[in-house]
């Protein structure tokens, strides 16, 4: 059996308020915040920090939660992503 979401009715004052907070701050008022500073840059370089979002949840996670990855595939995700960003940063260069 699927467990049942639990009803809004029962959620507590601070679980409004963490809602609240993820919901109006950390999402809308970042994301309009990421938006008009992407209008600012070139689109290759947005790309690669759009795609850095994975390797920092990856190495929060790690640091803050203890949990385990494959140091290999991180470092070889971490080595494109900085071979990209040069690769982007050049191309402005010429440009």
């Amino acid at each position: 059996m699927k467990p049942r979401p639990a009803a809004l009715g029962s959620l507590t004052g601070l679980q409004w308020a963490v809602l609240g907070y993820l919901g109006v701050l950390a999402s809308g008022i970042c994301f309009f915040l990421w938006n008009i500073e992407a209008a600012k840059v070139a689109a290759a370089m947005l790309a690669v920090m759009n795609n850095l979002k994975i390797p920092l949840a990856v190495a929060s996670s790690l640091a803050f939660f203890g949990e385990s990855a494959d140091p290999a595939r991180l470092l070889g995700g971490g080595a494109l992503i900085a071979i990209a960003l040069w690769i982007a940063r050049e191309r402005k260069a010429v440009a």
